[in-house]
Protein backbone atom coordinates (compact mmCIF):
# COMPACT_ATOMS: atom_id res chain seq x y z
CA UNK A 1 0.00 0.00 0.00
CA UNK A 2 1.54 3.48 -0.94
CA UNK A 3 2.03 6.01 1.48
CA UNK A 4 -0.80 8.12 -0.18
CA UNK A 5 -3.39 5.42 0.86
CA UNK A 6 -2.13 4.73 3.81
CA UNK A 7 -2.42 8.64 4.51
CA UNK A 8 -5.92 8.78 3.00
CA UNK A 9 -7.53 5.93 5.24
CA UNK A 10 -6.12 7.63 8.09
CA UNK A 11 -7.64 10.48 7.63
CA UNK A 12 -10.66 9.27 6.53
CA UNK A 13 -10.85 7.26 9.34
CA UNK A 14 -9.93 10.48 11.28
CA UNK A 15 -12.67 12.68 9.37
CA UNK A 16 -15.19 9.72 10.92
CA UNK A 17 -14.09 10.27 14.80
CA UNK A 18 -14.03 13.95 14.41
CA UNK A 19 -17.79 14.10 13.17
CA UNK A 20 -18.78 11.32 15.46
CA UNK A 21 -16.85 13.10 18.75
CA UNK A 22 -18.77 16.46 17.38
CA UNK A 23 -22.05 14.62 17.18
CA UNK A 24 -22.18 13.37 20.54
CA UNK A 25 -22.48 16.86 21.51
CA UNK A 26 -25.67 17.51 20.07
CA UNK A 27 -29.09 15.34 19.91
CA UNK A 28 -28.61 14.00 16.14
CA UNK A 29 -30.62 11.07 14.73
CA UNK A 30 -27.81 8.40 15.99
CA UNK A 31 -29.95 5.32 14.03
CA UNK A 32 -28.78 7.20 10.61
CA UNK A 33 -25.13 8.53 12.15
CA UNK A 34 -24.29 5.09 13.14
CA UNK A 35 -25.71 3.34 9.36
CA UNK A 36 -23.31 6.28 7.70
CA UNK A 37 -20.56 6.15 9.81
CA UNK A 38 -20.71 2.24 9.21
CA UNK A 39 -21.07 2.57 5.40
CA UNK A 40 -17.97 5.27 4.95
CA UNK A 41 -16.12 2.77 7.24
CA UNK A 42 -16.34 -0.33 5.21
CA UNK A 43 -15.92 1.95 2.03
CA UNK A 44 -12.33 3.18 3.77
CA UNK A 45 -11.31 -0.05 4.46
CA UNK A 46 -12.14 -1.17 0.57
CA UNK A 47 -10.42 1.87 -0.81
CA UNK A 48 -7.11 0.79 1.31
CA UNK A 49 -7.49 -2.83 0.06
CA UNK A 50 -7.65 -1.57 -3.12
CA UNK A 51 -11.49 -1.49 -4.77
CA UNK A 52 -11.38 1.56 -6.78
CA UNK A 53 -15.48 1.34 -6.83
CA UNK A 54 -14.76 2.09 -2.78
CA UNK A 55 -13.10 5.11 -3.84
CA UNK A 56 -15.33 6.42 -5.86
CA UNK A 57 -18.07 5.70 -3.34
CA UNK A 58 -16.20 7.59 -1.03
CA UNK A 59 -15.71 10.76 -3.14
CA UNK A 60 -19.06 10.91 -4.37
CA UNK A 61 -21.86 9.53 -1.59
CA UNK A 62 -19.41 10.66 1.36
CA UNK A 63 -17.28 14.00 0.39
CA UNK A 64 -19.36 14.86 -2.28
CA UNK A 65 -23.25 14.53 -0.68
CA UNK A 66 -22.99 13.79 2.65
CA UNK A 67 -20.03 16.00 3.89
CA UNK A 68 -21.90 18.83 2.81
CA UNK A 69 -25.17 18.28 3.92
CA UNK A 70 -23.27 17.36 7.58
CA UNK A 71 -21.82 20.64 7.18
CA UNK A 72 -24.92 22.63 6.52
CA UNK A 73 -26.49 20.79 9.22
CA UNK A 74 -23.90 21.64 11.81
CA UNK A 75 -24.13 25.47 10.87
CA UNK A 76 -27.62 25.81 10.96
CA UNK A 77 -27.23 24.47 14.80
CA UNK A 78 -24.01 26.20 15.38
CA UNK A 79 -26.39 29.54 14.66
CA UNK A 80 -28.10 29.17 17.78
CA UNK A 81 -25.62 27.67 19.73
CA UNK A 82 -23.53 29.69 22.43
CA UNK A 83 -21.02 29.01 24.72
CA UNK A 84 -17.99 25.89 25.40
CA UNK A 85 -20.20 23.03 23.47
CA UNK A 86 -20.37 25.09 20.37
CA UNK A 87 -16.31 26.02 20.33
CA UNK A 88 -16.06 21.89 20.53
CA UNK A 89 -18.82 21.39 18.08
CA UNK A 90 -17.09 23.81 15.17
CA UNK A 91 -13.83 22.21 16.01
CA UNK A 92 -14.52 18.76 15.42
CA UNK A 93 -16.83 20.45 12.10
CA UNK A 94 -13.67 21.64 10.83
CA UNK A 95 -11.25 19.01 11.66
CA UNK A 96 -14.12 16.19 9.51
CA UNK A 97 -13.78 19.05 6.94
CA UNK A 98 -10.02 19.34 7.07
CA UNK A 99 -9.57 15.71 7.11
CA UNK A 100 -12.07 15.08 4.10
CA UNK A 101 -10.85 17.67 1.83
CA UNK A 102 -6.92 15.75 2.46
CA UNK A 103 -8.37 12.34 1.89
CA UNK A 104 -9.54 13.52 -1.45
CA UNK A 105 -6.34 14.64 -2.29
CA UNK A 106 -4.42 11.59 -1.53
CA UNK A 107 -7.05 9.60 -2.45
CA UNK A 108 -6.73 10.93 -6.11
CA UNK A 109 -2.45 11.22 -6.14
CA UNK A 110 -1.02 9.74 -9.00
CA UNK A 111 0.66 6.85 -6.91
CA UNK A 112 -2.50 6.37 -5.61
CA UNK A 113 -3.72 6.08 -9.08
CA UNK A 114 -1.52 3.81 -9.89
CA UNK A 115 -2.38 1.25 -7.15
CA UNK A 116 -5.51 1.14 -7.50
CA UNK A 117 -5.02 0.63 -11.23
CA UNK A 118 -2.23 -2.54 -10.46
CA UNK A 119 -5.00 -3.81 -8.12
CA UNK A 120 -6.91 -4.10 -10.66
CA UNK A 121 -4.81 -6.13 -13.49
CA UNK A 122 -4.46 -9.32 -11.40
CA UNK A 123 -8.14 -9.66 -10.68
CA UNK A 124 -9.24 -8.70 -14.68
CA UNK A 125 -6.40 -11.33 -16.01
CA UNK A 126 -7.89 -14.45 -13.38
CA UNK A 127 -11.46 -13.15 -15.03
CA UNK A 128 -9.87 -13.88 -18.54
CA UNK A 129 -9.54 -10.33 -19.04
CA UNK A 130 -6.53 -8.66 -20.63
CA UNK A 131 -2.99 -9.04 -19.91
CA UNK A 132 -1.03 -5.92 -19.81
CA UNK A 133 1.84 -6.12 -23.14
CA UNK A 134 4.29 -6.24 -20.63
CA UNK A 135 3.49 -9.25 -19.06
CA UNK A 136 2.27 -11.11 -21.89
CA UNK A 137 4.15 -14.36 -22.71
CA UNK A 138 5.57 -15.00 -26.17
CA UNK A 139 3.55 -17.34 -28.49
CA UNK A 140 5.91 -20.06 -30.34
CA UNK A 141 5.65 -20.11 -33.98
CA UNK A 142 3.09 -22.44 -35.54
CA UNK A 143 4.52 -24.25 -38.33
Amino acid sequence: MPPEIRAALLLWLSALVAIEAGAGLVPWQPVVRTVGVVAAAYLVVKMALGRNWARVALAVVFAGIATPLVTAESMRWLADASGFVAVLFAASVIAHLAAVVAALVYMFRPAANRYFRDARRPARAARGGAVPADRRQPVPELR
